[in-house]
């Protein structure tokens, strides 16, 4: 087989690798990786309607991160909370989560709310939302847990996340 235009150059990845075009939040954009049959990453939080329906339609696997990351800055005492997400655009990404999950089911991977770097908080989201998680698991759907920098170490906040979203949790692979 001759290799495409987005073959050459690609590094050979293992068969089990799944690696997603990343930051793809617009409809044309969405459309196009589609097209070249390359699975896309959005961020819940920059789509819009027509991309939605784009994101829909996909037949491709899809992975959904929660734009947390466009809370915070960085200054020199370390992580700053900007722009916090609210209530309202938690309910609003969780609810493009669920469409998504309900038509993809096991192709979609999502990353659960969390704030960066912030392991307590994070957990108190993890409660929160703790309904619309466990739903969003009947699909199949993967649910992704980051991992966050604070007091507790990995293996135990992992833990705690696990207890807390009352969702199936299952080891992450190494």
């Amino acid at each position: 087989m001759h290799p495409t235009l987005f073959d050459v150059g690609r590094a050979q990845l293992p068969p089990r690798v799944l690696a997603f075009a990343s930051g793809v939040n617009e409809a044309r954009e969405i459309r196009g990786f589609s097209l070249a049959r390359i699975p896309v990453g959005f961020s819940a939080g920059h789509v819009r309607e027509e991309a939605r329906e784009e994101l829909l339609r996909s037949e491709l696997p899809l992975f959904a991160d929660s734009g947390a990351f466009s809370e915070v800055a960085t200054a020199p005492q370390g992580l700053t909370v900007t722009r916090p997400i609210s209530h309202p655009d938690w309910i609003s990404r969780l609810s493009l989560y669920q469409a998504l999950a309900n038509r993809h089911g096991r192709k979609l991977s999502l990353v659960v709310p969390d704030r960066v770097g912030d392991q307590e908080y994070t957990l108190e989201l993890l409660v929160r939302y703790g309904s619309e998680l466990r739903m969003l698991a009947t699909t199949g759907a993967r649910l992704l847990v980051p991992l966050q920098k604070g007091a507790l170490r990995p293996k135990d906040f992992y833990e705690r996340a696990c207890d807390r979203s009352e969702s199936r949790c299952t080891q992450p692979s190494r």
